[in-house]
């Protein structure tokens, strides 16, 4: 995960360890999760979230989510937008 100012200079950078063997879009689901857990922390405004998964960005354009471990990533990380103010995503 790496945060960028609006040049593309970065912020800072981390890294999440997750064990057990997810599904390739459930890995990227939960990598926004962890992103946006991350940023609660911080004293943000106007964030911008990128991805360059199709499927993800799918899951976030779609009202409901499929009845699995990937829906519910999606569904959490769609609460977790509730708490920034001008949050704004660009879906590749």
């Amino acid at each position: 995960m790496c945060l960028r100012t609006d040049k593309g200079e970065e912020i800072q950078s981390k890294t999440v360890w997750q064990f057990g063997s997810p599904s390739v879009a459930e890995a990227k689901a939960f990598g926004v999760l962890e992103v946006l857990n991350w940023l609660r922390g911080w004293s943000t405004h106007n964030i911008i979230l990128e991805t360059d998964s199709k499927q993800i960005a799918d899951a976030f354009r779609r009202f409901k989510q499929p009845s699995n471990e990937f829906g519910s990533i999606i569904t959490s990380c769609k609460n977790h937008l509730s708490f920034f103010n001008n949050f704004g995503k660009k879906l590749y």
